[in-house]
Parts: C-alpha cells; structure tokens; sequence
C-alpha cells in the first residue's frame, strides 16, 4: 500500500509541475493573442484570464476552420492535469 501511495505521490507532483508549466505558457499566448487584436481584448484578457481563455480557444477556431490546435491541446491538457493533481479534493 505503501508503494502505491507513493507511486499517486510522484504522480499529483509531475501533474502539478505539467499544470504550472501551461499556467504560465497559456496565459502568456493568450495575452500575446489579445496584444495582436487590440488593446480593449488585451486588458480584459489580463482581467478575465480564464475566460479569455475559453473564448480564444472558439476564436482560434474559426480563423483557423479546426479546432484541433496546439493552444486547444494544451488548455485540455492543462485541464486534465490540474483535475489529477486536485482529485483527492475533488471527491470529498
């Protein structure tokens, strides 16, 4: 038992530093995106990060007709990494 509780450990840690990683790397292409469009898009994309976030994401997909895309990708992925590193406390 022991071994898998350190096995979940090593798991939420490397979940964390993934999650970290994308924080910071979205939300400086998401800002680097608002910088491009205007100067109203940028200052509520620095106020409202996370749901400039979800509105990029819609945006990108219409400039580029797919929504498969790196910046898509890694707001999934930061996601799903932020879900495992928090699980214990999402379920109680």
């Amino acid at each position: 038992m022991e071994m898998k509780q350190t096995l979940i450990g090593i798991a939420k840690s490397i979940c964390f530093v993934a999650w970290a990683i994308l924080t910071v790397g979205i939300y400086g292409f998401t800002i680097y995106l608002a910088y491009l469009t205007g100067f109203v898009a940028l200052i509520l994309t620095i106020i409202c990060p996370g749901v400039a976030q979800f509105l990029w994401i819609f945006e990108i997909e219409r400039d580029t007709g797919t929504f498969s895309n790196i910046y898509t990708y890694a707001c999934i992925a930061w996601f799903v990494t932020g879900v495992v590193f928090r699980w214990d406390d999402l379920i109680k």
